[in-house]
């Protein structure tokens, strides 16, 4: 039940995101309609190539956020994006998240993620394109 009140609450909150006029997509927001519209741009088809590496590594760090909406809407476009979960679990206890998000990290640190997102040429979405300045 928990986990469905939160999906309702993700989808009214993307929806708002969506609705608001002047949102911009900025994952280093303080508001987490910001990143929620920032993370909701980067997997939403139609944006041409997938996604660029520095777009993974947002949403990577948005696993360890306060905010458990914007951490679910995270691991869901991680998964998009990869396949992969890594174990995590946006409701978890932060210790267990931790780990999950330190699985994250160390992938992207190797080889594990290679060929995830754009490495050469322009990719999908610029930092200034997720902070909506492009």
């Amino acid at each position: 039940m928990r986990c469905f009140t939160a999906f309702i609450a993700a989808m009214v909150l993307l929806v708002a995101t969506a609705c608001a006029s002047k949102r911009k997509a900025d994952f280093d927001s303080a508001d987490p309609g910001d990143k929620l519209y920032a993370i909701r741009a980067s997997t939403a088809s139609g944006n041409g190539p997938e996604p660029s590496r520095r777009v993974v590594e947002h949403l990577v760090e948005q696993l360890g956020s306060d905010d458990p909406v914007v951490r679910m809407m995270a691991i869901v476009a991680l998964k998009k994006i990869t396949g992969e979960r890594k174990g995590y679990d946006p409701y978890a206890e932060r210790r267990r998240r931790q780990a999950s998000i330190d699985a994250w990290v160390q992938a992207l640190e190797s080889a594990e993620l290679d060929g995830v997102g754009s490495t050469s040429g322009e990719p999908a979405m610029t930092r200034g394109q997720a902070n909506g300045s492009d």
